[in-house]
């Protein structure tokens, strides 16, 4: 297996099927944190992004927040690469 492919195999392992992808959520923010608290490890990833990692995940486009009408939003075009990412910097 070549680097390329152990890659790809790393990749689908950490952010699984495609199929599974939930593109183009907009959530409030309680209904973010319950949908990441439903996650494995969920309040840790939790606790990442409200320590900061929301900066890092808007800069690399895994998410947008944002407030309209006094009510926090956030845009996440794909659920599975957000959790993905907040594993792995979770396990460094």
């Amino acid at each position: 297996m070549n680097s390329n492919q152990l890659l790809a195999s790393l990749r689908a392992q950490i952010l699984g099927p495609e199929a599974e992808d939930l593109s183009g959520r907009h959530l409030t923010k309680d209904a973010f944190a319950k949908k990441m608290r439903a996650e494995p490890e969920g309040q840790a990833l939790l606790d990442l992004v409200e320590d900061g990692e929301w900066r890092i995940c808007e800069r690399m486009g895994l998410s947008d927040g944002y407030i309209k009408d006094n009510q926090m939003f956030i845009d996440v075009p794909n659920w599975g690469q957000l959790v993905g990412h907040l594993k792995i910097v979770q396990s460094v």
